[in-house]
C-alpha cells in the first residue's frame, strides 16, 4: 500500500467509539477551537446518519470516510494555524 492511502481494514480509529466521538477525540487532541467543525465534516462526508454508530459496525466505505474525516480535521487545523483569517466554507469543501 502506498503512503497516504486510506484502507478500511488498516484505518486507525477507536472502534468502540461512535463516528462523532472519534472526531471529538481528534478535535480535542488537535486543540481545535471551532465547535461546528465536527458537524460540518460529518455533513460534508455524508456520515450524518452514522454519527452515533460505533466505528466497528460501519461498512468498509464508511470506515474509509471516517478515516478521511480525521485526516481532513488535521489538514484544516494546519491551514487554520497558517492563516487564522481563512474560513472554511461549503465553497471550499472537497467535492
Amino acid at each position: 500500500m502506498e503512503p497516504g492511502r486510506l484502507s478500511g481494514r488498516n484505518a486507525l480509529f477507536l472502534s468502540e467509539l461512535s463516528v462523532k466521538e472519534n472526531l471529538r477525540v481528534i478535535y480535542e487532541l488537535r486543540q481545535l477551537r471551532n465547535p461546528a467543525l465536527i458537524d460540518r465534516i460529518i455533513d460534508q462526508l455524508k456520515l450524518t446518519r452514522y454519527q452515533h454508530e460505533k466505528a466497528k459496525v460501519l461498512s468498509l466505505g464508511n470506515r474509509q470516510r471516517l478515516g478521511l474525516a480525521k485526516a481532513l480535521m488535521h489538514q484544516l487545523s494546519f491551514y487554520s494555524s497558517m492563516n487564522p483569517s481563512m474560513a472554511w466554507t461549503r465553497k471550499a469543501s472537497w467535492r
